[in-house]
């Protein structure tokens, strides 16, 4: 069904309203009201991109970019989260700001040179020096030099995997803060709902743990709750291997969050390297 701009502001606004959630939000109107949040978004940039929604429970993607395209599946499970079509549709326009920071503020190139060159065995943008890290891990870097001389396709693919994890991870909090920066209007506020609504669904440590997740996981949502709101769920204060690691990478972290250039950004968070 067509509605205006104002129309649909209305529905969006409107508890009341008899429009069911997938008519709402699988509407051609409501992504053109998106492409034009977009187009305001990324005009002083000069950097547009092409919206495609689709309104479907059981595909578990929420929303990702090409760096020409932005996908939102406005029925993830972290907009259905939300109880108000207005808290919804906050939740949508968060992630479309996401996208967007990421067209904006990511360097593709940098990052696909970075990830060629793990690949390929090779530190990228040059080796890390040992005296920039805490003593405790030195001995990573010889560790990762004996992998990258072994030229091991199988370890190879591991260290790119990790390394991907954590550096998406910290790029995501990167572009969130620019972009809540620079759009402290809607788009702050969406991304800020599913920010809180993603670390809920997140377990605790003491859960993880419990439940034998495996290291990486754990430290991997560890760090995406601290980049994401600048805590972590540990409600039962679990002090281990996982929180230590954790806390001896704030520094770096903090400072990559804040670094405009990709590859300081790069350096700085792979300057102490879990060992997981």
């Amino acid at each position: 069904t067509f509605m205006n701009t104002r129309e649909l502001q209305r529905q969006i606004a409107d508890t009341k309203s008899t429009i069911t959630d997938e008519e709402l939000f699988s509407s051609k109107a409501y992504q053109n009201y998106l492409q034009n949040i977009i187009d305001n978004i990324s005009e002083q940039y000069g950097r547009g991109a092409i919206i495609q929604t689709k309104y479907d429970t059981d595909d578990n993607r929420v929303a990702y970019t090409d760096n020409f395209r932005v996908f939102v599946n406005t029925a993830n499970e972290i907009t259905l989260k939300c109880t108000t079509k207005t808290q919804k549709n906050l939740s949508c326009i968060g992630l479309i700001g996401h996208e967007s920071g990421h067209i904006l503020f990511t360097d593709f190139q940098f990052a696909d040179k970075y990830i060629k060159a793990l690949r390929k065995g090779k530190f990228f943008p040059v080796k890390p020096k040992k005296k920039d890290f805490n003593f405790k891990y030195v001995k990573n870097i010889d560790e990762l030099t004996d992998v990258f001389s072994e030229a091991n396709n199988a370890k190879l693919r591991v260290i790119e995997q990790v390394a991907m994890q954590f550096s998406n991870i910290v790029e995501d909090g990167y572009v969130e803060r620019c972009m809540k920066t620079k759009f402290p209007g809607t788009v702050a506020m969406g991304i800020g709902i599913n920010n809180i609504i993603q670390a809920d669904l997140t377990p605790s440590l003491q859960d993880m743990v419990d439940k034998d997740y495996k290291p990486i996981a754990i430290f991997s949502n560890l760090l995406l709750q601290y980049v994401k709101t600048g805590r972590v769920e540990n409600q039962e204060l679990v002090k281990n291997e996982y929180t230590d690691t954790l806390f001896d990478c704030l520094a770096d972290v903090d400072m990559a969050l804040c670094e405009n250039n990709s590859k300081i950004r790069i350096k700085k968070f792979h300057r102490k390297p879990a060992e997981y």
